[in-house]
């Protein structure tokens, strides 16, 4: 590995999109929340990325699938899909990703290469790592919620 710095023997939760991309971490103090079996409640007229809302203790909360936002269609893998929760309301909202979580050992790769992802989607790769299951970014989800959020074509 290149550019090797410790990181203090500090876990972190990954999670892939597709099975054709390298996994993405959640940033350090981020709090996610899994659920399998949960179909979002669909909002008429909304882009196909938007997947609706479900209601988490009360609050509504915004389910996007970032596949679909990026053009890319439903990973044909067999693994399963879940929703990855970020944050706490009002502020929650979640994602669709592919199998489990897994918790990675991270060293800091200054020069890890993004282009692994589409162009549209690098510019929340806030921080590339080498992990004892290859490459990974940390994903800036709160940037990538303010854009979603905004953008009404499909």
């Amino acid at each position: 590995m290149t550019n090797e710095v410790s990181l203090g023997g500090a876990l972190r939760y990954s999670f892939r999109l597709t099975s054709n991309y390298p996994r993405l971490v959640l940033a350090p103090g981020v709090m996610g929340e899994l659920h399998y079996g949960v179909r979002p409640t669909y909002i008429a007229n909304s882009p196909g990325w938007f997947r609706g809302v479900m209601n988490r203790r009360g609050a509504l909360v915004p389910i996007f699938d970032v596949t679909l936002w990026l053009g890319l269609g439903r990973d044909p893998s067999t693994e399963r899909r879940g929703i990855l929760l970020f944050d706490s309301a009002p502020k929650m909202a979640g994602i669709w990703i592919l199998g489990e979580p897994k918790m990675v050992t991270l060293v800091e790769n200054e020069n890890a290469d993004r282009s692994a992802f589409p162009e549209q989607l690098q510019a929340f790769l806030t921080q590339g790592f080498e992990s004892d299951d290859g490459s990974c970014f940390e994903f800036d989800h709160a940037a990538w919620f303010r854009l979603a959020g905004g953008r009404t074509n499909a």
